[in-house]
Order: structure tokens, then sequence, then C-alpha cells
């Protein structure tokens, strides 16, 4: 901080020149006591002063099991304790106090989670750290394996239609996520791609009787005008989506042609004109991207929608703008 004179003294004349520096609640003071020349400049030096806004917690480290997570961090000297909240939201946050972790349980396998943690003091809140992971994936159940087993890996399997009353508990339902180690994932990826082969662009795994987070996609956006590669997405997620929709057309193989419903076997959903995503391929590679061909970002949505245990049909209100 630098004083500046804007008065008349005489030379000899003994001045007192006092800084002060205001954080939080505290007041911090420098005094200066001379006999100055007209052209005297005084600097004060309040660098020492580190009473103000905490850093961002640290993660230092995560324990992470099929039912439970636990985030252990660390900030800096200045905090007093700790805030979390699922929303991006100080104002509702959840006080820990002093605990320097934050331990989740009865939690779902293999599902992803999002917390926010501030550090907080006198001077108020640090900037948000986003804790986000993943429970544990369970391994296939005895059922799921019997189902998964159940044919040659050249075998396409049976797709279950909405208009099924035992189907649709399926189909409704939300899927968790898999293993990537499991001896039989891949056993079950070539089933599903013989079963949508010819048939569609796009099949999920609650389709053929599994709530897992499994999607096979034709991408439209790649290949040859007469050859679109299909690719196998394990644990998908939509990250973000563009705020422009468009009403497009939309059909479904699990309301065939032999099923009377309310719906129609093809009919029309609203659908982003771009998603971005995040997914594991086959060999446990992770990848994000941006799918901007709104044909393929269309059979994205679709597809995860089935892991969520929703259906076209369910997508003919225009989303809000917001």
């Amino acid at each position: 901080m630098e004083q500046n004179s804007f008065f008349i003294f005489n030379q000899g004349d003994i001045l007192k020149f006092t800084g002060f520096v205001t954080a939080c609640e505290l007041v911090q003071y420098t005094s200066i006591t001379d006999s100055p020349s007209v052209s005297q400049t005084y600097t004060f030096d309040f660098t020492y002063l580190q009473n103000i806004q905490p850093n961002s917690p640290i993660i230092e480290n995560i324990e992470i099991s099929e039912t439970s997570i636990l985030w252990e961090f660390n900030s800096d000297e200045n905090t007093l304790g700790y805030k979390y909240n699922i929303e991006n939201n100080y104002n509702t946050a959840i006080d820990l106090g002093e605990t320097s972790s934050l331990f989740q349980d009865e939690l779902i396998p293999g599902t992803h989670y999002d917390f926010w943690i501030w550090a907080y003091n006198n001077c108020g809140a640090s900037l948000p750290t986003n804790l986000s992971n993943s429970t544990s994936a369970l391994m296939f159940s005895d059922d799921e394996n019997a189902l998964i087993l159940s044919g040659e890996d050249t075998e396409a399997m049976y797709i279950l239609s909405i208009c099924d009353e035992n189907d649709t508990l399926i189909l409704r339902a939300i899927s968790t996520n898999v293993n990537l180690e499991d001896e039989n994932l891949m056993h079950l990826i070539d089933r599903m791609h013989e079963t949508v082969k010819g048939k569609g662009v796009g099949i999920a795994a609650p389709q053929i009787g599994l709530n897992r987070n499994i999607v096979w996609v034709q991408r439209h956006d790649k290949g040859s005008f007469f050859s679109k590669p299909w690719e196998c997405y394990i644990n998908p997620r939509i990250t973000a989506y563009s705020t422009e929709y468009f009403l497009r057309d939309d059909g479904c193989l699990s309301v065939g042609t032999d099923c009377e419903n309310e719906y129609g076997i093809v009919g029309k959903s609203w659908r982003a004109n771009w998603v971005e995503v995040e997914y594991y391929l086959p060999d446990g590679s992770f990848v994000q991207e941006t799918i901007t061909h709104a044909y393929t970002a269309h059979i994205f949505q679709h597809e995860l929608d089935h892991l969520n245990g929703i259906m076209f049909f369910d997508r003919q209100t225009e989303p809000d703008e917001d």
C-alpha cells in the first residue's frame, strides 16, 4: 500500500503515517513516524496478512467399493471446516465441521456420483472441488450369466417388447454399470451385435433382458456411404447436450410390428442436435467425444435412454429451453 501526502507541513515536523488493511473481521495496521521531506513516499508491507478465504480442498485419497465411496481431502491452514452438497450450491451445503473426509455409503453398485466440497473460514468459502466417481460395478449374477451363456456368441438374443408386461419391468428399470473384467462380457457383446445386425441402428442391454449399461451404436458419422461401422460402448454417459432440440422420426426394436399399443410402431421424439459423451470401449480404453452428426447423436440419446428406462415415445414433449 502506498501513502501519498496531500497536505502542507513544515520541514522538521514529525508526522505519523498509519496504514490499515481489513481482512474479514480482522484489522491489521502498520505505523511510520518520521520527519519527511516534501517528496517522501512510504510503502506499507502487508504481505504477511494471510487471513483470507481458504484454497479449494485437495483430494488426497479415494476408497471405492461396490456400495460406498470415501473421499479424503486437505486444504490449507486457514481452513476452519468443510461443507458439501450434491449440487454446486454452497448456500444449501451440509456442514462437515472440521472433518476432512466425506463418506457416502448405501450407494448403488456401478453408479456415477457427483458431489461438491468447499473449505471455509471466517472470510467465506473456497471455490468448490468436484468429487466425481463411480462405485465399483458388480460382476454378472448367476441369472445374468445364464442368460448370456444361453447361446453361442454368434446366436442372436430375444428382444424384449414394451407390450409384454414382464418385459416392461426390465425395459422401465434403471441399469447399472458393468465390470469390464467380467469373463462373460465379450460373449454378451458379441451376442448383442448378432441381435441388432440388419434390424436397427442401435441396441441397449435392457432390450435383451439385462439392466446393464452396454449399447451398440451404428456410427453414421463414420465409414462410407454404403458401410457404416458398428461400435460397442460400455458404461456410457451423456455429459452435455446442445441447447437446440429437433423433433425427429424415431422407432424401436422393442416396439415391434405385432405390438398393439397406443404409441405406434414408429413416431417422433425430441432430440438434442449434438451431445458430449464418454464411455469405455471393450478393450478397456476410456473415450470422451462430441457427437456433432445429428443422426448419430440421436442414436446415442435413444440407446442411452434405454439405460434409464426411457422409451422414445416418452420424448414427445419439447424440452424446456433452459
